[in-house]
């Protein structure tokens, strides 16, 4: 797996990725209706994508601050089941480390809070449902020490 930063000329497969996932899909569809990741955003946050011989991965965003917040992180469907989700957030936590983090927000979706665990997070409150989100959202933090 390799790393690098997103161009614009990758919105377009960011967006596939985002839009195509079965995280999203049924209840939770309508937290991405009307969401686009946007040349600003690529530009204010920092994004990571990962790629090897046979593609596109998936990708991460961390969004500047304290904590730093890991704002966006999908594994493309096809690419699931294969170890990458653990490695792409081992290589977030190193990014947020690098960027001076010393925390890691998730607002997580739901059905991704036991992989969060897994990850080390640990689960401090929950977000109240809002706006196009109409479920509560686990909140986690990481220690990144």
């Amino acid at each position: 797996m390799r790393l690098r930063r997103p161009t614009v000329g990758d919105l377009p497969t960011l967006n596939r990725i985002l839009k195509e996932s079965r995280a999203y899909q049924g209840q939770y569809a309508p937290m991405l209706v009307g969401y686009a990741i946007s040349a600003d955003q690529l530009a204010r946050d920092h994004f990571e994508l990962a790629e090897d011989d046979k593609g596109v991965i998936g990708f991460f965003s961390l969004t500047p601050g304290e904590p730093v917040e890991l704002d966006l992180m999908f594994v493309a469907d096809a690419r699931q089941g294969q170890g990458f989700g653990g490695q792409l957030f081992q290589a977030a936590v190193g990014a947020a480390r690098g960027m001076g983090g010393v925390r890691m927000l998730i607002v997580s979706n739901p059905p991704a809070e036991s992989f969060y665990l897994r990850q080390g997070a640990r689960r401090v409150g929950e977000a109240p449902p809002g706006g196009r989100v109409t479920w509560a959202r686990p909140i986690l933090h990481l220690d990144l020490n």
